[in-house]
């Protein structure tokens, strides 16, 4: 297996968009883990490293803002980008996460071909080393 370009850690409750998101991801070289919850995040965040931070802001316990400010607390992790995603649209929430610092706010659902260039650019893989997806794995439009 090809060595990734990036890690990403993706905190999301459903599993459904949580494994399309590492697919996507993942055909860019881009290694994207999942866990369910902020708490699961910050254990696994004592341990291990990565390159951003892909969370929605609704969770069951600890909310992805909540975790944002923990996650900024600590001096190791301050400088990990952040991209929220979420289905809430409310204008505090997007205030809140800004700031947070976080880089970038995506509403749900997501346009993958959208989000991953987001992701991508966030990731500030130059676009040289961006991987392109095969030919095979395009979609044909009609």
């Amino acid at each position: 297996m090809t060595k990734p370009l990036a890690r990403v850690l993706v905190v999301e409750d459903e599993l459904l968009l949580a494994q399309s998101i590492q697919v996507a991801l993942g055909w860019r070289r881009v290694e994207a883990e999942h866990c369910g919850t902020a708490e699961e995040a910050l254990a696994i965040l004592n341990t291990e490293t990565y390159d951003l931070l892909l969370l929605d802001i609704r969770l069951p316990g600890m909310s992805g803002l909540d975790l944002v400010t923990e996650v900024r607390a600590n001096p190791a992790l301050r400088r990990v980008p952040v991209v929220f995603m979420t289905g809430d649209t409310n204008p505090a929430n997007r205030q809140a996460a800004r700031r947070l610092g976080a880089a970038d706010f995506l509403e749900k659902p997501l346009n993958m071909d959208k989000f991953v260039a987001c992701i991508l650019g966030h990731l500030k893989l130059e676009p040289s080393r961006r991987p392109k997806l095969p030919v095979a794995w395009k979609r044909k439009e009609p």
